[in-house]
Order: C-alpha cells, then structure tokens, then sequence
C-alpha cells in the first residue's frame, strides 16, 4: 500500500449483494476521476483470498486500517463469528466495532459511513420458521442501531444514512465517499481533468 492510495473497506451482511455491485462499480468511475491524485483500492471479501487454515475475519484486511469503511445494513445483523475470540458478534458488527474504535484513537481515519436500506424484507410467509426468522433478524439487527446510534432518551448517538431503493443508493454513497477522505487527499474543488467536482452537495 502507497502512500497515495486509499482503501475503502466494504462491510455488509450477504443480502445486499446488489448494493456491493454498486459499491465497486462507483469507486471504479471515482477511480478514473481521481486517478491523477491517488489510487483507490477497494476491500471487498469477495475479492480475497480465503484460506482453510482460519476462519474468515482471519483472511481479511482488518477494517480500522482503511481510510474509509462503509457498512450497509438491510434485514440483519450477519453470521456469528466464533465465540472464543469474538464473543458472539457477527463479522459485520465486528467490522464496524473495529473501525469506529480505531477512529475514535486515530482522529477521525477511517471515516466510517452507515447506509441502512429500508426496502421492505422478502420472505416466504407461508412457512411459519421463515417468518420467525426474518422476525428475529430485524429484531437483532434494530438491537444493534438502538446500542451504537441512539442514546437512552431516542436521540441520536451516531450518523447514519437510509435508502429505499437502488435507485437511491449510487447517489447518496458517492457524495459520502467524496465529501470524506477522498476530499482530503485531492485538491479541493478539482478533478484529475482540473474542472470543478459537482458530485457533492
């Protein structure tokens, strides 16, 4: 890793597949635009080499040594990653815990962005376990929001964005993306063609 690239770590549950398509296509086009500042790298576990000899987590970047983590959230929390090591917590919540403490000790890097998509949840609801299921899911996951982004007395603790629809989602991530730590690395107010960047605001 040079000094002149930036990692953008993808967090997410496996049901916002779309979601993640959308992440890659976007940093490739900012990857263009930005090309003559620095590189972007993006961290995506679909893209690593996932070895037998550990388990996931092990095989990953850790997410609190990127520049800017983007966690999407939809109809649940994620897979539970091993309790000896990490106490029940799915790899999702582990990443975005990771990331918020290193930040909270390293000034503000990595920025970490929270999308949360309030798309209504698909389910067979003819089959009574699968209606439990996407019941207790949503429960977890509204647990994990109540805990990180809200104080006892309903306001908030911590940012976060929704979105509705795919429609919503490339918009709202690549002004996010550019008005963090990509604004910070490239001139302000320019592109790699030297005209003014209107992606943002």
């Amino acid at each position: 890793m040079s000094s002149n690239s930036l990692r953008i770590f993808v967090s997410s549950p496996d049901d916002v597949k779309d979601e993640r398509s959308i992440v890659k296509d976007v940093i490739e086009r900012l990857s263009i635009e930005y090309e003559a500042y620095f590189e972007l790298e993006p961290i995506l576990w679909e893209n690593e080499a996932i070895v037998a000899t550990g388990g996931f987590q092990d095989s990953l970047v850790e997410p609190g040594t990127c520049d800017i983590v983007l966690v999407i959230f939809w109809s649940k929390l994620g897979t539970p990653l091993p309790k000896k090591h990490f106490h029940g917590m799915t790899g999702t919540e582990w990443e975005f815990i990771n990331a918020v403490e290193r930040s909270t000790k390293q000034s503000g890097t990595p920025q970490v962005l929270v999308f949360r998509k309030e798309a209504p949840m698909v389910g067979n609801f003819f089959d009574d376990d699968a209606v439990r299921e996407v019941r207790t899911n949503k429960d977890q996951l509204d647990a994990f929001f109540q805990k990180h982004f809200f104080n006892p007395d309903g306001s908030f603790k911590r940012a976060f964005r929704t979105f509705h629809d795919q429609n919503e989602f490339p918009a709202w991530w690549r002004r996010s993306c550019t008005s963090c730590s990509m604004s910070e690395k490239a001139p302000k107010g320019s592109t790699s063609s030297g005209k003014p960047h209107l992606s943002v605001g």
